[in-house]
């Protein structure tokens, strides 16, 4: 939690939180397709690495790293970059909009994966299965309320509905729909680059062209049962999650998924609290982070961390070397 679709509402749900901003007014409003589409920026490059090989990679690929290495220093490079762009600009606008869904997905993450963990009893590494029907049904559940429409039609290219498709189509080359829009190609591998120096060695072989291409022809997962999607994937044979329709859920996941989802807190709240929390969240988030872009200053360490986006952990506490 949260799959796909629920990242994509819980942004969209935080700019109408979010409201009218001094700094940088109505740029998140005009550029929302940008905002949804980085909302799912760290899960892009996924569907390429099942393409390739089969399964989840476990190793070196980029959605492994923007998952579970210096989460803090990717948002830190982007404030640097955006603080030195002229703000009037497009570049900047489009870039800004996709940053903060960005950030929106790294907030999710961090307080939503540990509920999940806390539903199904384990970590990801542990519990895959159970863990992504869990996303999946909340996800199938979100989208109905929030859109009045199945998952099964997200995707559409159609702009009376959701329309994913045609999001997506705006966030690309103008030049060739097949590819990511320039602004995002620079600057998504500029921040890739900065915040990943250990990974030097697959500079190389960032193609940000080839993410946004597969993840457009295969985006479609829930009307074609070959899609693939992180939040469906079995380490062992990527299986077909039914069902696709939020009146096929069953009372038993209705129950433990929805009406009373369990917190690490032992707590039970509705799976519809807790992404109102999240979308309040994202948006306090937003506000708290515009200043620094404006100024080019460097945020206090609480506002963003280093978190383990599959656990909510802050990585950078090692026990046995904390400083005297």
């Amino acid at each position: 939690m949260p799959a796909t679709f629920a990242h994509c509402l819980l942004a969209r749900e935080a700019m109408e939180r979010f409201g009218k901003s001094k700094l940088f007014p109505g740029v998140l409003k005009t550029k929302n397709h940008f905002v949804v589409m980085g909302a799912t920026g760290p899960d892009y490059p996924y569907l390429t690495d099942v393409m390739k090989y089969g399964v989840l990679h476990i190793g070196h690929n980029w959605a492994n790293r923007m998952h579970y290495e210096n989460i803090d220093g990717f948002i830190l490079e982007g404030i640097k970059k955006l603080s030195s762009m002229n703000k009037t600009s497009e570049e900047f606008k489009n870039c800004l909009a996709w940053f903060s869904g960005y950030v929106s997905h790294v907030v999710a993450d961090s307080y939503l994966h540990p509920v999940v963990n806390s539903t199904v009893h384990g970590i990801y590494l542990f519990t895959n299965e159970k863990h992504g029907r869990c996303e999946l049904v909340q996800d199938i559940y979100i989208f109905k309320k929030m859109t009045d429409t199945d998952i099964c039609a997200a995707a559409a290219r159609d702009r009376n509905s959701f329309g994913y498709l045609s999001i997506l189509d705006d966030c690309s080359d103008p030049q060739d729909l097949d590819k990511i829009h320039p602004h995002i190609r620079v600057f998504w591998s500029e921040l890739l680059k900065a915040a990943h120096p250990y990974a030097s060695d697959y500079f190389g072989d960032l193609n940000l062209d080839e993410w946004h291409k597969n993840y457009k022809g295969r985006v479609d997962f829930a009307a074609d049962s070959q899609s693939i999607f992180r939040h469906v994937l079995d380490i062992a044979n990527a299986p077909r999650y039914v069902p696709w329709t939020a009146s096929s859920i069953s009372k038993e996941e209705r129950s433990k998924y929805i009406d009373n989802v369990e917190t690490p807190r032992g707590t039970k709240q509705s799976y519809d609290t807790l992404f109102s929390l999240v979308a309040d969240q994202i948006a306090a988030t937003w506000n708290a982070l515009f200043p620094y872009i404006k100024n080019g200053q460097v945020p206090p360490a609480t506002l963003v961390k280093d978190w383990n986006l599959d656990t909510g952990v802050d990585e950078s506490k090692i026990d046995f070397w904390k400083e005297a």
